[in-house]
């Protein structure tokens, strides 16, 4: 995930945020907000383009905000051996031992929400996260 020194360091972690979804719209939206994506960012040829709602939906993306959240995250979990366990099995799901595949399968519509709530936890209490905490058995089970 090559760092970005740049802005990184500005990204806060949405901690208040509650990810609850139904539905790839839903979910989209979740990403968006956790990453605080901005509109600005997005590709300014699909305005022009005769496209459905969920394609448009799906092009609108920004990457560089993205790329931002997705760096902070991993550069702030990646010493925590709980979360290297997770990103190691989720990695595994690909044939794969490298932690940055491990998040971007943790940021899949299957387990961003436990992800999510696992990030929290660890934010907000370090200290009683560990491997009986509720948020990461549950995204340890769904592994």
């Amino acid at each position: 995930m090559g760092f970005l020194n740049i802005k990184m360091s500005e990204y806060v972690y949405p901690i208040e945020l509650k990810l609850k979804y139904k539905n790839n719209a839903e979910y989209r939206e979740s990403l968006r907000q956790l990453f605080k994506m901005n509109p600005q960012n997005y590709n300014e040829s699909t305005k022009q383009l005769d496209l459905d709602d969920e394609t448009r939906d799906e092009l609108e993306y920004d990457e560089v905000s993205a790329k931002i959240a997705m760096d902070w995250i991993y550069a702030t979990l990646k010493t925590n051996p709980l979360f290297q366990d997770l990103f190691l099995r989720a990695a595994a799901k690909f044939l794969s031992e490298d932690h940055e595949i491990g998040i971007a399968v943790l940021i899949s519509y299957d387990y961003l929400d436990s992800f999510h709530d696992c990030i929290v936890s660890f934010l907000t209490c370090p200290n009683d996260f560990n491997k009986l905490h509720s948020t990461y058995l549950c995204l340890s089970t769904k592994l």
